[in-house]
């Protein structure tokens, strides 16, 4: 990826007859430099999100306490079956994916009195949202309730069973 560029840059001092370690050196001072910038930059304005799916209680614990010396959120990912399980995390949230472009988000534990309700959000994308058609902003409407007997993944019946159907 940098190659090329300390490649231009030592084959212009060493064709003027200078040994190339001051440029060396600029050059790893400004990587440094500018890495250690963009470090900070997303450290005081990212999020870290983990996926832990076989976390133990006492590792999530000491993840949260951790994380409270971070300035950003944290989000740790859990599989559905962990909901049940205990956690000293202030908030915890289930999201899944609903029909008609719908994410469907229930909050498991919160501060004060917690809700069953699932909140229904909309997530049509942004640049989705100008050029789909209202008939495919609601795709439940396209399927079908009823399968037809002959359709892969229908339960099946057997031949006699169809002539006794179509019979009555």
């Amino acid at each position: 990826m940098c190659g090329p560029l300390i490649l231009g840059y030592s084959a212009k001092e060493a064709k003027a007859g200078h040994r190339s370690y001051m440029a060396h050196l600029l050059y790893g001072f400004g990587k440094t430099l500018s890495y250690t910038a963009i470090g900070a930059l997303f450290g005081a304005f990212g999020a870290i999100v983990a996926w832990l799916p076989q976390a133990r209680l006492e590792q999530i614990r000491r993840l949260q306490v951790c994380a409270q010396s971070v300035s950003g959120p944290v989000f740790l990912c859990r599989p559905e079956a962990a909901q049940h399980e205990a956690s000293a995390a202030p908030l915890r949230v289930q999201a899944t994916f609903g029909l008609d472009w719908e994410l469907h988000v229930r909050i498991l534990k919160r501060r004060g009195r917690c809700s069953d309700q699932l909140i229904a959000l909309p997530s049509v994308p942004g640049g989705l949202a100008s050029v789909i058609t209202p008939r495919l902003r609601k795709p439940s409407r396209l399927l079908s309730r009823e399968v037809a007997a002959d359709a892969v993944g229908s339960p099946v019946v057997s031949a006699a069973g169809r002539r006794h159907a179509t019979s009555h």
